[in-house]
Order: structure tokens, then sequence, then C-alpha cells
């Protein structure tokens, strides 16, 4: 399995977005498994190195419900924002969907920052499965 870390500018920023204190953000993300690779199995390890918990099985949900909603147009922002206020700490929300998109959806990613996908709208974060 292929390993590598990356510096997570992202996750300062999505910091900064929610408000919340960079200082409580780790330096830096351990990325595992390729690109595209649709592995629940690495995309858990990165949950569970962000904080979460769950199975294989509740990851690739996670994954295949972040890709759903980013080809509905929502943005990265708008789902880290509300896995963030929907009790994910902002570590774990950025990992969710820049992991998901990562192993399930590369088309999807932007270059964080400020992906400027057009909203829905809506709140309703009742998509989200339980990973905690």
């Amino acid at each position: 399995m292929f390993r590598t870390t990356l510096t997570a500018a992202a996750l300062t920023a999505a910091a900064a977005l929610a408000g919340a204190s960079t200082g409580t953000a780790h330096a830096d993300i351990t990325v595992y498994g390729d690109r595209g690779d649709h592995s629940a199995t690495a995309f858990l390890a990165e949950l569970r190195a962000a904080g979460g918990t769950g199975t294989a099985s509740a990851a690739a949900d996670l994954a295949y419900q972040v890709c759903a909603k980013r080809g509905a147009g929502y943005s990265e922002d708008e789902l880290i924002g509300r896995l963030d206020s929907g009790g994910y700490s902002v570590e774990l929300s950025v990992e969710a969907v820049m992991g998901g998109e990562y192993h399930f959806c590369p088309t999807y990613e932007s270059t964080y920052p400020g992906s400027t996908s057009p909203s829905p709208g809506g709140s309703n974060t009742s998509y989200l499965p339980e990973l905690r």
C-alpha cells in the first residue's frame, strides 16, 4: 500500500473558515492508498488518523455520499462546514471530504481552499452516515 504525508494547508484553511483555532489542528495528514483506488480500508485509515472511528463499510458509505453531494453541486467548503457543524472535528471534516474525493471520486477534487461549485442550497446534514 502506497503511503505519503502531505502538509495540511487545507486543514488550516478549513479551521480558519470554520472559526476554529488553527492551533488545534495537526501539522500534517497521512494519505494511504492511491488516487481513485476505491479503497475503503485506506480511507478508513485516514479517517482514524484524523480521530474518526468506524468500519470500512461506513467509510465507503461516507465517501459515496461525499461524491454524490459533490456531483449535485455542493462545494468542498460546504460539505466540510456541514460535517463540522454536525459534530465532526475540523480535522475529521476535512479528511472526510478530501479523502472521500481522493479515493472514490478524484474528478471532483478542486484546488482547495475555496472550491466554487454552486450550492443547491439547504442545510440538511442527514445524508451523512454516522462515523466518529
